[in-house]
């Protein structure tokens, strides 16, 4: 409310609907801030916040999807996480009093007493707590620190190889995205690289289609400059081609943020079913295993008693 009365003084105060934009950058991006001001030198400002308005719930749309995506998996992982601490905290202290008399433990039964006594000692709870907070900081909290510090994580997951690939398909999909409403707004081609570039979460993604607009300056064809990234296939680039020749590429984009949508809505759909056995197998091959060492002490314990 106070950005959107902030907005409607400094417009009535004389400034452009762009200049009060600008003045608060940390809300508008240069995307819609420049396409904006091209609406209201063009007279065509309806249309631009339109289309604006349809690239923003796009771009909500992805975002949510991914974020809903990662919820599942989180909760396995805290899932497993608990049920290992409830292992060690209520079952195992009940092992180690049926084992109180045997003079040598195997090596593992050692290792899980003592993985049991620390999770109940204070110190061992203190530092529980700690990390359970610092998640809950890193997870929760908007100060500029821990955003950058997601941030850091977030790079470093998107070099896993089931990650890697929807991260590229969701920037190529934003950019798709950003040209359509861009070159729709009447910007250059090359303004148009420029503020779709910007528009990408993905430093490498960033980097080279801000080298595809270096290249169209310096007179290479938009769709050889795209070939180049290996982002896209000839197919899509097929569609880049006839939209140059045709002088229609705001259709040919248009046509691939619609194709990449259906093939981000698949992909994402199939990594989840791919997950979801992966994760269980996992979270049943660590509990397993503590039940396992369990069964084996008590095993020898009674050997060592018979």
């Amino acid at each position: 409310r106070e950005l959107v009365e902030d907005l409607q003084n400094r417009v009535r105060g004389g400034q452009s609907f762009a200049s009060a934009m600008e003045e608060n950058s940390e809300h508008f991006d240069a995307l819609v801030i420049n396409l904006v001001r091209i609406g209201e030198s063009t007279g065509l400002l309806a249309q631009v916040l339109t289309d604006l308005s349809l690239q923003l719930k796009f771009q909500e749309h992805v975002n949510k999807q991914v974020k809903q995506a990662g919820i599942y998996p989180l909760i396995i992982v805290f899932v497993c996480i608990l049920s290992v601490l409830f292992i060690l905290y209520s079952v195992v202290p009940q092992l180690s009093g049926m084992l109180e008399q045997v003079r040598e433990l195997p090596g593992y039964t050692v290792a899980l007493m003592s993985a049991s006594d620390f999770v109940r000692s204070t110190a061992g709870i203190i530092t529980l707590v700690a990390i359970a907070s610092g998640i809950g900081l890193l997870v929760f909290s908007n100060s500029a620190q821990m955003r950058g510090a997601r941030a850091k994580i977030w790079q470093g997951c998107q070099k896993l190889p089931l990650i890697s690939s929807m991260v590229e398909l969701s920037q190529q999909l934003r950019f798709s995205a950003a040209m359509r409403t861009t070159l729709n707004s009447g910007l250059s081609i090359t303004d148009a690289l420029g503020l779709s570039a910007n528009t990408l979460t993905n430093e490498d993604a960033r980097i080279k289609f801000t080298d595809v607009k270096q290249k169209i300056q310096s007179g290479t064809s938009l769709t050889e400059a795209l070939d180049e990234t290996g982002l896209f296939s000839t197919m899509e680039l097929g569609f880049i081609e006839v939209g140059e020749e045709t002088g229609d590429l705001t259709k040919a984009f248009s046509e691939m943020q619609e194709r990449k949508g259906q093939e981000f809505d698949t992909r994402l759909a199939s990594t989840l079913k791919m997950l979801e056995p992966l994760l269980i197998l996992i979270m049943g091959v660590i509990v397993g295993a503590v039940v396992i060492i369990m069964m084996l002490s008590i095993m020898s314990a009674q050997d060592v008693g018979f």
